[in-house]
């Protein structure tokens, strides 16, 4: 990636391989790679569970908390086309 980042908020990003699991979404059934992500920008701290094929994520959960207290959540799921 390419770019310049200002802020004056303190910020942190890890990103840790996990376990092959097997998913369903609306495009299919897939082997994945899931990927557990923690963004945290201020006061608020982001969750994400990321099942990837190759480069592509067909399944991405996300929680974000806000000053500790559940903000949000959103699943995003490939709905059709292939992947390779």
């Amino acid at each position: 990636m390419n770019g310049t980042q200002t802020t004056a908020l303190a910020w942190s990003y890890t990103t840790t391989p996990r376990e092959k699991v097997k998913i369903t979404v609306p495009a299919g059934t897939f082997q994945t790679t899931r990927w557990d992500v923690k963004v945290t920008l201020g006061q608020l701290d982001t969750s994400l569970n990321i099942y990837n094929v190759g480069i592509m994520a067909v399944r991405r959960d996300s929680k974000e908390y806000l000053n500790g207290s559940l903000a949000s959540t959103t699943t995003m799921e490939l709905m059709s086309g292939p992947v390779r």
